[in-house]
């Protein structure tokens, strides 16, 4: 998010697929990978471009996802409580213990992740009012690796909103992470990592 603009009143994840899809047309060809959100962005950006060779979507996410996160999270940013933000995003959202969130907060991790709050009340609503394109993914003529955490296998949040995206994608190559939830590219990122370069090379 470094150097990004406010996201504005009127922000959605249509904002997001102009910005990505004018980035990919300043390069040419590309390699695609999301994750989370990112994930969804790159799915839909994926639909009617040619220069994307291979998407990679880490855990994907579509509405229902947490909406009934969007309001305490935006009353904490509100009052300019970063820390409760941050906690409300891993406990409300993504469903990490009390103990989880004690924990993280002794990281220096906790310090970057505070700022990165700031947006995300807009963006869980934007991905709330978006339907994804389900009807459409099949239709997807390049190379589709989709990875899950085994830990979120049909689980709440991120195990239940890959569902449908796995659904969707029938011709997508299914990659699960053993031992891993939705962070393995803090807790195993040479493990991602080979998965990425994998469908990158096999494209």
């Amino acid at each position: 998010r470094a150097g990004s603009a406010p996201l504005g009143a009127d922000y959605s994840v249509a904002d997001e697929l102009d910005d990505l899809r004018h980035v990919i047309g300043s390069f040419g060809e590309v390699h695609l990978v999301g994750w989370s959100y990112g994930a969804l962005i790159a799915l839909e950006t994926a639909l009617g471009i040619d220069q994307i060779r291979s998407l990679t979507a880490y855990e994907p996410v579509g509405a229902p996802f947490a909406p009934e996160g969007v309001e305490p999270i935006r009353t904490a940013l509100a009052a300019g409580n970063l820390d409760r933000a941050v906690e409300l995003v891993n406990t409300a959202v993504s469903g990490f213990s009390t103990d989880y969130v004690a924990a993280l907060r002794r990281d220096p991790a906790w310090s970057v992740l505070r700022p990165l709050a700031r947006p995300l009340d807009r963006e869980l609503a934007a991905i709330n009012a978006h339907r994804p394109s389900f009807d459409r993914f099949h239709d997807l003529a390049i190379p589709v690796t989709l990875v899950l955490g085994a830990l979120n296998a049909n689980s709440a949040p991120y195990g239940t909103a890959f569902a449908p995206f796995a659904a969707a994608l029938p011709q997508a190559r299914l990659v699960e992470l053993p031992e891993q939830g939705h962070l393995a590219h803090v807790s195993a990122p040479a493990q991602l990592a080979a998965v990425i370069a994998a469908a990158v090379r096999d494209a």
